[in-house]
């Protein structure tokens, strides 16, 4: 998987696009590299997601544990 700043997750199963970007919790995928600011962000459609890493980098697959407003707080899956 190519990392860039912004990652764009697509999911292949038959949910909604607006149910999908509603409900990320539980959903996993690689921490791709920070902005120049330093923020992790990611892409879902047309929302962009700051991602709160807790100690992941990049390269590393996380899961999404919570979302608050535009932030997804993640935790790196072993």
């Amino acid at each position: 998987m190519l990392m860039s700043t912004e990652t764009e997750v697509n999911y292949g199963h038959p949910i909604s696009m607006m149910d999908g970007w509603r409900h990320l919790e539980g959903r996993a995928f690689v921490l791709g590299l920070p902005n120049a600011l330093g923020q992790h962000i990611v892409t879902l459609g047309d929302k962009r997601w700051q991602i709160e890493h807790g100690g992941a980098q990049a390269g590393d697959r996380v899961r999404v544990t919570r979302m608050m407003d535009e932030v997804l707080i993640v935790e790196r899956v072993a």
